[in-house]
């Protein structure tokens, strides 16, 4: 079968598992321009057709974590915008690059092959699983290296790993002595839990949840930092309300949502993907009092996300009727999506995954703007490879990244 028939059969979803695999054997071996070609004849495929299919998540993880192997030199490639109507074309088109260890990064201008300083550095791997688990009686519990089993009886719940996530199952014993736990994730690192009543939270780099061991007042409340997604599990007798890095309260029922509300950044996000929220921006004292702010809340619909600028005593909060959920949730999905950032929202992302520092040269951060979506898979000395082709001058010294001017 030639690659033009297995293009074809991945471009209407019809590829079988043997397919995938011949394409990966051959595309490892292709010169890059070759490689080119195929891409552009693929995304001819893409716009000719109608209906695209969902896209395998799960082979889309399998792809991801073989990628992470693969020492393929990286090559960047553009592709119209207009092709990014649909979600499942862009899922596919990564794929695409992803199986021959291509990443692809849009610019303005056309890319510019660099002197990036080729100084010797240790191979910088991409983040993982793991967290460090606070216990209520002060107790640290490091997760990234235990197996499945139970950890601790706390204050009314068992808590376990089943599968490498955290769970807290309800037991009754010691129930009305309410004990709160931390999970804290470092640089470097992310997890995700089962709280006591059933809902769901994935906790992003550089972030904390604090909560009790279980939830027995009229509120389930929790505490925030950093980032995460949750899936709240419904309970309309019991609401579920989330303390926002002390400057905003969010109260729902039962619906998924996300909170990017990292102290290093001036804005907190919070984006709502289904259900309703109630959104309140207030004072550290205000939350720490648990003060009514009814009278400042937000009602946010589905696609809506509610932007606190945090610079003053009160945050002021914005609505954003149309948010970019490919955005949003990339992280959550394993990938860096650029798009519409900052150089220095960019860096601090690369910051936090990687457990690295990033400086500049004469404290002057670069006026360039990047997009495009890439592997979270990928390691630190990969990605920046992609960011010298984009001309993007900088030195690694171990964990150190200058970025010259």
């Amino acid at each position: 079968m030639t690659n033009r028939a297995l293009l074809e059969k991945m471009a209407n979803n019809s590829a079988s598992e043997a397919d995938i695999n011949l394409f990966w054997e051959r595309l490892k071996h292709l010169p890059q321009q070759e490689v080119a070609d195929l891409m552009d004849q693929y995304e001819s495929m893409l716009e000719q057709e109608a209906d695209f299919g969902a896209a395998d998540e799960q082979m889309f993880r399998e792809m991801q974590q073989r990628i992470a192997t693969w020492e393929t030199p990286a090559k960047v490639h553009s592709f119209r915008a207009n092709l990014w109507r649909n979600a499942a074309v862009a899922a596919s088109l990564l794929i695409l690059l992803a199986i021959g260890g291509y990443f692809w990064l849009r610019h303005k201008d056309p890319p510019a092959i660099v002197g990036t300083n080729p100084k010797l550095s240790p191979e910088i791997g991409p983040g993982r699983d793991g967290a460090i688990l606070t216990l209520a009686d002060g107790r640290k519990v490091l997760l990234d290296s235990m197996g499945d089993g139970n950890i601790a009886i706390q204050n009314g719940a068992r808590i376990e790993l089943q599968n490498g996530r955290l769970a807290y199952h309800p037991d009754g014993r010691g129930a009305e002595n309410i004990g709160y736990n931390t999970m804290t994730t470092p640089k470097g690192r992310q997890y995700s839990l089962l709280l006591p009543d059933g809902s769901r939270v994935w906790l992003n780099a550089a972030s904390s949840l604090r909560f009790p061991t279980t939830f027995s007042g009229k509120q389930r409340r929790v505490e925030i930092t950093g980032e995460a997604f949750f899936e709240v599990a419904p309970n309309a007798s019991q609401p579920f309300q989330v303390n926002i890095a002390n400057q905003a309260g969010v109260e729902v029922l039962g619906t998924s949502f996300n909170v990017n509300a990292y102290t290093n950044e001036p804005v907190i996000d919070l984006t709502l993907l289904e259900g309703t929220v109630k959104v309140s921006p207030a004072s550290k004292d205000q939350m720490m009092e648990q003060q009514d702010r009814t009278g400042k809340a937000v009602v946010l619909k589905p696609g809506q996300q509610a932007r606190l600028f945090t610079g003053q005593q009160t945050p002021a909060m914005k609505v954003i009727d149309d948010a970019d959920m490919d955005k949003v949730m990339a992280w959550k999905n394993g990938l860096f999506n650029f798009n519409g950032l900052s150089f220095g929202e960019i860096m601090r992302q690369l910051e936090r995954w990687y457990d690295i520092k990033v400086v500049y040269e004469n404290n002057t951060v670069p006026n360039k703007r990047l997009a495009g979506e890439m592997t979270r898979g990928v390691s630190l000395n990969g990605l920046l490879k992609q960011l010298g082709e984009m001309g993007v001058r900088y030195q690694l010294n171990d964990r150190t990244l200058l970025i010259l001017q």
